[in-house]
């Protein structure tokens, strides 16, 4: 060592640290063990916390989507939450268990997962109710939600329903919706038509355009009846004259 005495003084030093973190290390170690047993303990604590929370809520979001649901042409619809558990190296901020919705359209049939079953039709109304509970709960708004074919195969009451709930949601969210039912494009704030353009290139073009005015009531009596005779003229204007826009 050296050749300066400060050298071999700092030898010196760094052999003495080496022996003191040697004879201190099993001590160190067992002190470590001890912290990650705890860490350990208060982790499962808090993932059994976390998953009855979930669970609670879990129910109490299904209940408050079947009744939101039933109003939409869809009573018999169960839905429940299924879970999970992972293993320890799995966890994740989602907590110790992986979630799935279930979903039942008739009592006699077994839930299965939502994404599985469902229908594109049946998947907008559960988004449009699902929407809904989140709002009346205190959810964020200033999305834009798109809804296509939300009220296929409802009419009368059902229909009126689901244009009212768009409307609702409307006030805290841009809604666009694709619709082939009056009720629910007589209360937009705009409505365009899709059409079918001139041919470009040989292939056929689709065209959107905007409807106002007169025209907007012809294309809703043409959407209630097929005609733009005087009944259906007014029957358009009656609907355009509910509800505030």
């Amino acid at each position: 060592y050296g050749p300066s005495m400060e050298e071999v003084f700092g030898a010196w030093e760094q052999a003495r640290a080496c022996v003191s973190a040697a004879d201190a290390s099993p001590r160190e170690l067992e002190e470590a063990k001890r912290a990650k047993s705890e860490a350990a303990a208060r982790l499962q604590a808090a993932g059994k916390e976390l998953q009855a929370l979930r669970d609670e809520g879990g129910a109490r979001l299904c209940r408050a989507l079947e009744a939101s649901v039933a109003e939409l042409a869809m009573p018999d619809a169960r839905f429940s939450f299924s879970f999970e558990s992972l293993a320890g190296s799995r966890w994740g901020d989602a907590g110790p268990a992986a979630g799935e919705l279930l979903y039942s359209p008739a009592p006699a049939a077994a839930p299965r997962p939502l994404r599985q079953i469902a229908s594109g039709g049946e998947l907008s109304r559960m988004l449009l109710a699902l929407e809904c509970v989140m709002r009346s709960q205190g959810g964020a708004g200033d999305e834009t939600l798109v809804f296509d074919e939300v009220d296929a195969g409802v009419g009368g009451a059902t229909g009126e329903a689901v244009a009212r709930r768009l409307k609702e949601l409307s006030a805290h969210a841009q809604v666009i919706v694709v619709t082939h039912l009056p009720q629910v494009a007589a209360l937009a704030n705009a409505h365009y038509v899709v059409e079918k353009g001139p041919a470009e290139g040989g292939l056929p073009a689709t065209c959107l355009r905007r409807v106002e005015g007169d025209e907007r009531v012809a294309e809703l009596a043409r959407m209630l009846s097929g005609r733009t005779d005087a009944t259906a003229l007014e029957h358009a204007r009656s609907l355009l004259g509910e509800g505030p826009r």
